[in-house]
């Protein structure tokens, strides 16, 4: 078995035994694995119906992700949603940050939550268009009081010109997350953060 993987699907109607034959065989198989460095995980059906459950869609240039953005988002995680959150991938005059950034800042303020995916658009968007509802519902976000006044272009203004106070509206891991990029992007160490 060495350097192969397996995957034992086991399906059955509910009390028909799957999670005692799954106990058994994983017990069994991790007798004899677990000597060669590999490990036998077992899931249960409501974590793998969670993996297949629809997602809420959150599409945005997030430079810099933001409180704001967090709250909105923060709304669908706290409903149960699970989330994937496309990064636009804007001019670089456009952006301070590459896409791939910007995402990463996204990913810093979730910490690996796996409720979360983010990824990086192909292309940029110039509208989101749909034809009609099917399977999927379009809605407007509420935004949370005090959220509104965030401004990622007062942020980035306040990043570019060093002045103090800019994490304040910041979760941590973003803020974080964009000194280390500001560091990297200015080939500079010593950067003022």
């Amino acid at each position: 078995m060495s350097g192969t993987g397996y995957c034992v699907w086991l399906t059955g109607l509910p009390a028909a035994g799957k999670t005692t034959l799954a106990r058994a065989l994983g017990q069994a198989l991790e007798l004899r694995i677990t000597t060669e460095g590999h490990t036998v995980q077992q899931c249960a059906g409501q974590v793998l119906a969670h993996l297949f459950a629809p997602a809420a869609l959150y599409l945005g240039r997030w430079a810099p992700f933001h409180a704001g953005h967090k709250a909105i988002i923060d709304q669908a995680l706290a409903a149960g949603e699970r989330v994937m959150v496309g990064v636009r991938p804007t001019s670089p005059r456009a952006d301070r940050w590459p896409a791939e950034q910007r995402a990463d800042f996204v990913r810093a303020a979730y910490h690996g939550d796996p409720r979360v995916t983010v990824f990086v658009l192909p292309l940029d968007l110039g509208s989101v268009c749909i034809g009609r509802e099917v399977g999927y519902a379009v809605r407007k976000v509420e935004v949370p009081d005090g959220v509104e006044e965030i401004s990622g272009t007062r942020l980035r203004e306040m990043i570019r010109a060093g002045i103090p106070g800019w994490e304040r509206d910041l979760p941590a891991g973003t803020a974080q997350a964009i000194r280390v990029a500001e560091k990297r992007n200015r080939g500079n160490a010593d950067a003022r953060f």
